[in-house]
Parts: structure tokens; sequence; C-alpha cells
């Protein structure tokens, strides 16, 4: 998948550095191939799907209303009060 700057979005993972991650914050190895490709495939997934709702980085975030099947996306930092503004409008 491509960026509208030509660039790659969507990048591989780099395995070594989840795992050293993992055993750093979570005191775990992981030497399981396949849950190391799952995670892969997690990560993807999430990245493909923010890509479409027009989140290139973080942070980003969409407030959906399930009932009404629509929402707003925020790509980049907003203040608090934004994210209020758009709950109570939503709300109304």
């Amino acid at each position: 998948m491509k960026s509208s700057g030509g660039e790659e979005a969507v990048k591989a993972i780099d395995m070594d550095l989840v795992k050293e991650l993992v055993k750093e914050y979570m005191g775990v190895y992981i030497n399981s191939t396949q849950l190391l490709e799952r995670a892969s495939e997690v990560v993807d997934s999430d990245t493909r799907e923010a890509l479409y709702y027009g989140i290139g980085g973080t942070p980003g975030f969409l407030i959906w209303d399930r009932e009404r099947s629509y929402g707003i996306v925020f790509a980049g930092f907003r203040p608090p009060d934004a994210f209020l503004e758009v709950l109570r409008f939503m709300q109304g």
C-alpha cells in the first residue's frame, strides 16, 4: 500500500525488536514463530484500517456511533475539548 507521497505506508515489522520489547516490558521471551506471525498480522490489519480512515500516523482516533453507523476521524493531535465537542454533537 502506498501513501499519497509515494513512500511505503505499511512497513514490515522487526520481529527481533518485538521480542526485545516483550522481554523488557513483560519479562517473557517469545520463541514462537506462530505467535510472532499472528502479532504481525494484527498490526498489519490495524495499520491498513487506520490508513483506510485517513490515519497515517499517531495519534489517530476514530469516534464511532454504532447505532447510527457513522463517526469522525481525528488524525493528529487534538485538545481534549475537541473530543468533548464531538461527543456532545453525536449525543444530540
